[in-house]
C-alpha cells in the first residue's frame, strides 16, 4: 500500500476523497485549477523523491505552499510525514506551511509526540483504505470546492 502526502492530507479533509484518490478517481475542480496557478506563481524548486513530492527546502525549511489552510490538519499531517520521511534518511528539518490566499505561515517540527499520532493516523487511513468507499460525510461547507462534489453529491 503506498501512502503519500497528498493522500494523508485528502484523508484528514475527507475519507471518502481519499480513497477515490487512492483508488485512481480524481478531478480537477476550478477552485483546484486555481490553486495551481498560485502555486506556480511561488516559482518553487519542487523535489521529488520516490513516493514524496515538496514544494521547496530552503534554510532547513520544508515548504508547503497551499492556496489555503482550509484543511490546515491535513496539510499539517501532509508536512509531517515528508518531515519524518526526510528524517528517516538523516536529513532533519523544519516545516513551514505558506498560506498564499491569507498570507500566513506555519511552523512544524517533527517530535516523538507528533510522530506517534503521525503513526496512528496512517494505521486508520491503511485500514480504511482496505475497506469499503466511505459514505460520504453532512454536506459541509467546504464540500462545495471539493474536486468530488458532483461524485458525492449531484443525483
Amino acid at each position: 500500500m503506498k501512502i503519500t502526502g497528498t493522500l494523508i492530507k485528502n484523508f484528514l479533509h475527507c475519507p471518502r476523497q481519499a480513497y477515490l484518490y487512492y483508488y485512481g478517481l480524481n478531478f480537477r475542480s476550478e477552485v483546484v485549477k486555481i490553486g495551481e496557478l498560485m502555486h506556480k506563481e511561488q516559482k518553487a524548486k519542487e523535489y521529488i523523491f520516490e513516493n514524496v513530492k515538496v514544494d521547496d527546502i530552503k534554510d532547513g525549511y520544508l515548504i508547503e505552499y497551499k492556496k489555503s489552510s482550509s484543511n490546515l490538519e491535513g496539510t499539517k499531517f501532509q508536512t509531517l510525514y515528508y518531515l519524518d520521511y526526510f528524517k528517516s534518511r538523516g536529513v532533519i528539518l523544519k516545516g513551514l506551511i505558506k498560506d498564499l490566499t491569507y498570507k500566513q505561515e506555519y511552523v512544524l517540527e517533527l517530535n516523538d509526540k507528533v510522530k506517534k499520532e503521525l503513526d496512528e493516523m496512517i494505521k486508520r487511513l491503511s485500514l480504511m483504505l482496505q475497506g469499503e468507499l466511505p459514505n460520504r460525510l453532512k454536506l459541509k461547507k467546504e464540500c462545495k470546492g471539493c474536486s468530488f462534489f458532483d461524485y458525492c453529491w449531484i443525483e
